[in-house]
């Protein structure tokens, strides 16, 4: 077939004297950049930069990468450069597109060559071909490069091993990129034949359908529930395959994952198939942490709970096969032991690895007669893992379980065994504080002195690290209850030695230090404030020590915005650490390390938002005008950024004191955050640098509106002209603000409100955060019941883009398609455009709360009584440390009433009276079908 052949490389359309100079040149260029010497290579770089805008530039390059007699090198470098040109030069609509775009001409010439490359034997040059070919293939299939598939298939099943290769390397990269209008076509492409990346590749398009499913509904049902059926059945038959010449772990692993993938994503479909599926895989026990993460999954799917249950025989036999497979790897399980006794930062890692590791069996089979033990230390990592599910069934009596007896004659029995495992000692201190509230006083005092002791430099490490979680947990716990009185006798000695651990360990081991640190502040304030001098000095000793890891300085910032809370801490804690902020924001930045400079802007932000009112003077005069002319004379775009939130923490919480503020010029610190706004709002500063400004901005009107006088219209001009380049927008009082962009040009000429407002109504979807979403769409309504009830001329008159025109007969629009043909839209007046957004933002909520209410349907549709105790353990998602926490955390949006507002019940109450509204019936009539099934939701 045209194209497929690798017998010789072919001159090109019109090929001619022209063409071959320009070929002999790109030869002798591409030569030159191999030379050792820097200044043959520097004239050969310019001299590509030339040759690059000629239009067989391209072609020259594929036809010297697919030409099996020429040089290697040659060959080498011709298909990276391909690659980039390919990337910079093929399409307009590329990101890293620059003129020109390759010719049609040119485009066919190469399309033709380029395959014969994916069977060449040298894997860089096809790995580079496979690239460039993916890269093409993104922009020209299926409209011009329509048989790229076919061509790809022939590949697959020709028995070369390197074009197999070839084809699976354009196929993986491809996938990687795929499009939601490609993925129609891509799908029903693949089968089992292709084996392992072939799998691969179905796992990442059952991925990546799944995330469509998320802003498409439906995607899933079109495009990957039509093949569920062949696809499981074909992996049921790849998993019972015996391993050979066709198959191996490697397959069956890659099968695995894919199956694994659809009872995740897909998990009503599978249902059907997981009774044939789960004994098959059971059996593998070369894949036992692949079964595990599989096991895993259905279990978190009540879906599968049955399914799981019927299972349990199989489980329980197959888990005593792993067991002696275990016991064969004996030598392994004791070198792990070694290690996590000379290395006790490896020993946190795995401990907190949230995968399957050997972490609970590794030490059992180290002495035989010592299996008793190990058997107390899995009982308390399985039942301190699911601990508030125990303890709320045992106090409603859903469950019969001795709490006392577990935690006396069995927790502090092990902790008091004479040379007892240090492994089931850290298991027992950690377990222990996980149940705090079922002990009585006496109970807590001795487990409390034991994990003290737990602490000392002369218990193994393990041991150690165990008590340094403990003592979180018993804080955690004691917090709760109220009842952190009991700590009191034993913060000094659990300070000491967290100190100790500080000063001698690093990495993950300080980590959990500082976390423990930074909840044991919080315990007491009358010992925090006499502990002051000890923790605020380790924390800066900590934070210039290892500023360059992000956890360690996001530790260390949450320990002083904890001694920042306690008033007897702000005074000596400002004291020692303004200072040094101060040192390294007026530093040069190649007298430091990259990125202090911000993360110590960070750090005073957290220290000013968490003090109490009045700002010390230290506060004002010293840290507010360095962080201000820090932010202004940088170019850096996290000091800009961290800068311009550090300015919003003192405009928000000490205005008056910023505002009284004077330098040596007499310049104010309102006029120092002016000129920080102006830089965040210039149309040359990145937008990243400006992603936080809106709230900078909303907060200094906000607070300071009165007081801005002219310097308002300023912002508000600077705001405009960073939203021509930009995504940006600022919502105030409609009337003056409706006023002020009408006496303002827009990029085209026309009033600056009719850009703002087409701006808005493209982009409102793009909101992200609960609290901006909220903003806006509260906006939305404040500006449809403006523009009635002033009868607002400016707003009526202007015209927006309403839904996209779809031609029924075009098919699928991919992206040749849409450089060829621009998209079309219906023109709609605003106020129309207004309150379709309005009704779609309410179906956005309502389908939210849906899911969630799906989701708790789904945890509790058997309920909780009269389980066993294995039951509930085998379900810790009830933990309470299951779920994140993904509420809003800043201080000025959650002092905003709009955050409190229920966005549901708000647009249904606006929409109802909308509706009594004399104009409703012309609004309405432009709705489509899913508009007014909202409405219909809500009786309307």
């Amino acid at each position: 077939m045209a194209g497929m052949s690798a017998t010789g490389p072919r001159s090109g359309p019109a090929a001619g004297p022209v063409q071959q100079g320009l070929k002999e040149a790109l030869i002798e260029t591409l030569t030159a950049i191999l030379s050792p010497v820097q200044e043959v290579r520097s004239a050969a770089e310019e001299q590509i930069k030339v040759l690059e805008v000629t239009e067989e530039f391209g072609v020259h390059l594929a036809e010297l990468t697919v030409d099996p007699q020429g040089a290697l090198a040659i060959r080498q470098l011709a298909s990276v450069i391909l690659k980039q040109y390919v990337e910079t030069h093929w399409c307009s609509q590329s990101e890293k597109f620059r003129p020109p775009e390759t010719s049609d001409r040119a485009k066919a010439a190469i399309r033709e060559l380029l395959p014969g490359g994916l069977r060449e034997a040298i894997s860089k040059v096809r790995s580079s071909v496979a690239y460039a070919v993916s890269a093409i293939a993104h922009w020209d299939w299926p409209e011009a490069w329509p048989q790229l598939f076919s061509l790809l298939m022939e590949m697959l099943v020709s028995g070369d091993v390197n074009a197999v290769h070839g084809a699976m390397r354009v196929l993986t990269e491809f996938t990687r990129e795929v499009t939601d209008t490609q993925m129609p076509l891509v799908a029903p492409v693949y089968s089992i034949r292709t084996r392992s990346r072939a799998v691969e590749i179905f796992t990442t398009c059952a991925n990546l359908i799944c995330a469509i499913e998320e802003l498409e509904k439906g995607a899933a049902k079109a495009l990957i529930f039509p093949v569920v059926q062949q696809f499981t059945e074909a992996f049921v038959h790849a998993l019972q395959m015996p391993d050979g010449p066709s198959s191996d772990s490697g397959l069956k692993m890659e099968v695995l994952k894919a199956v694994t993938a659809l009872v995740k994503n897909f998990p009503k479909p599978m249902v059907s198939s997981m009774q044939q599926i789960l004994p098959i895989v059971l059996g593998f026990e070369n894949l036992v942490f692949s079964i595990f993460e599989f096991v895993h999954t259905l279990l978190e799917n009540s879906k599968f709970k049955s399914t799981v249950k019927k299972a349990l025989p199989e489980l329980i036999y197959y888990n005593s096969k792993f067991k002696s497979t275990v016991k064969k790897a004996l030598p392994e399980l004791i070198y792990y032991i070694k290690v996590w006794t000379a290395n006790p930062q490896q020993f946190v890692e795995d401990e907190d690895d949230d995968t399957f590791s050997y972490s609970s069996v590794a030490t059992e089979f180290q002495n035989e007669s010592a299996a008793a033990w190990k058997v107390h230390e899995a009982c308390m990592l399985a039942l301190g893992s699911v601990k508030t599910i125990i303890t709320e069934n045992v106090k409603n009596g859903r469950i019969q379980f001795d709490m006392h007896g577990f935690l006396a004659n069995v927790i502090l029995a092990d902790l008091n065994l004479p040379a007892a495992s240090p492994f089931l000692l850290g298991r027992a201190l950690w377990a222990a504080s996980r149940f705090t509230t079922a002990m009585s006083p006496e109970l807590i005092q001795q487990f409390l002195q034991a994990t003290v002791s737990g602490l000392q430099d002369s218990q193994p490490p393990s041991v150690r690290i165990s008590a340094v979680r403990a003592i979180w947990g018993y804080c955690d716990q004691l917090k709760l209850s109220e009842s952190t009185h009991v700590l009191q006798p034993f913060l000094p000695s659990i300070l000491e030695g967290l100190v100790q651990l500080a000063a001698q360990f690093s990495s993950e081991v300080l980590t959990l230090v500082m976390e423990t640190l930074c909840i044991v502040c919080t315990v007491d304030a009358a010992f925090t404030t006499s502990a002051e001098n000890k923790i605020c000095p380790l924390t800066i000793a900590i934070f210039l020590k290892y500023n360059n890891d992000p956890v360690v300085a996001s530790l260390a910032q949450d320990i002083f915005k904890e001694l920042a809370q306690v008033e007897g801490c702000q005074g000596p804690m400002q004291m020692r650490l303004i200072p040094t902020l101060v040192s390294i924001m007026q530093a040069p930045s190649d007298k430091i390390p990259p990125g202090l400079c911000a993360t110590s802007i960070d750090i005073l932000t957290t220290v000013v938002r968490h003090t109490k009112a009045p700002l010390s003077e230290m506060l004002v005069c010293q840290a507010f005008p360095v962080v201000a002319q820090c932010t202004l004379r940088t170019d850096d775009n996290a000091i800009m950024q961290n800068g311009g939130e550090c300015l919003r923490a003192y405009v928000s919480t000490g205005l008056e004191q910023v505002g009284q503020w004077r330098d040596e010029q007499g310049k104010s610190g309102l006029w120092y955050v002016m000129q920080v706004v102006n830089q965040l709002l210039d149309p040359r500063t990145s937008e990243f640098t400006a992603a936080f400004v809106g709230r900078l901005v909303s907060t200094l009107i906000a607070r300071a509106g009165t007081e801005l006088g002219e310097q308002l219209d300023q912002i508000l001009r600077a705001i405009l002209s960073k939203m021509q380049q930009a995504e940006t927008l600022s919502v105030m009082q409609l009337d003056p603000l409706l006023e002020f962009l009408c006496s303002l040009p827009g990029p085209t000429g026309k009033p600056a409100l009719e850009f703002v407002m087409t701006e808005w109504m493209s982009r409102q979807h793009l909101f992200y955060g609960q609290y901006e979403g909220k903003v806006s769409t509260v906006a939305l309504c404040k500006l449809l019941q403006h523009g009635l009830n002033t009868n607002d001329k400016r707003l009526q008159d202007i015209v927006v883009k309403g839904e996209e025109i779809f031609n029924p007969e075009e098919g699928i629009r991919t992206r040749s398609k849409s450089a060829k043909n621009p998209e079309r839209w219906t023109n709609i007046p605003l106020l129309v455009k207004v309150f379709k957004l309005i009704i779609n933002e309410l179906s956005s909520v309502e389908q939210d709360g849906e899911e969630a209410a799906d989701d708790e349907d789904d945890e509790e549709d058997e309920g909780l009584a009269g389980q066993l105790l294995s039951d509930l353990i085998a379900s810790n998602k009830y933990d309470d440390e299951y779920y994140e926490d993904d509420e809003e955390d800043d201080p000025d949006a959650l002092k905003d009433p709009l955050y409190q507002v229920d966005l549901q019940a708000y647009l249904t109450d606006f929409l109802t009276q909308f509706a009594q509204q004399p104009c409703y019936s012309m609004f309405s009539g432009h709705l489509n079908d899913a508009e007014r099934r909202a409405l219909q939701s809500i009786g309307l």
